[in-house]
């Protein structure tokens, strides 16, 4: 006589065999020391489906073009990088006055623009087109033409834009 038992699927999965293994290894601890068992279950039935390769598709995101850490300085180093970063200068010892920005993703052809405000009110604004591919820096330099060859004192305010958007703003005073 046959045992038709055989035949039949467990009652347990291989999932829930590990559970209860795992929760009897805890309820084994001793002294406050957690006992756990880890062991992998095989399965024993054969599998008529073929595994597929999955694959992870190439990001079509690109980093967005940015300006970002905007700074202003008495002076700039061979590469661009603010010298010293300030937002206070004197107006009679201070003769020019950067504003950098570092680049991030800009490539050649891009726009950047300055406008740039004095205690609240319009000045000025200049738009520059990038004209090489993986600047790191670009800046804007304001040099002093007054009769007294100081610069105006007050609240500035500089907002940079690129390609039409505002990157970064940035306020410094000329005392």
């Amino acid at each position: 006589m046959e045992n038709s038992n055989l035949d039949k699927k467990p009652p347990f999965t291989s999932i829930t065999l590990l559970l209860i293994v795992g929760l009897i290894g805890l309820g084994l601890g001793i002294g406050g020391t957690i006992a756990y068992n880890y062991f992998k279950a095989k399965s024993t039935t054969a599998s008529t489906s073929t595994p597929t390769k999955t694959s992870t598709p190439a990001s079509t995101t690109t980093v967005k073009a940015q300006i970002k850490e905007a700074m202003a300085a008495t002076s700039i180093d061979k590469d661009g990088k603010a010298v010293n970063p300030n937002n206070s200068f004197d107006s009679k010892t201070d003769k020019s006055i950067y504003v950098v920005g570092t680049l991030k993703n800009v490539s050649k052809g891009a726009k950047i623009e300055y406008v740039r405000y004095l205690n609240g009110k319009y000045l000025d604004s200049k738009i520059a087109t990038i004209t090489n591919n993986n600047l790191k820096y670009y800046s804007f330099i304001w040099t002093s033409k007054t009769a007294q060859n100081e610069h105006p004192t007050g609240v500035y305010m500089v907002k940079l834009y690129l390609n039409g958007d505002v990157n970064e703003a940035i306020t410094y005073t000329v005392k």
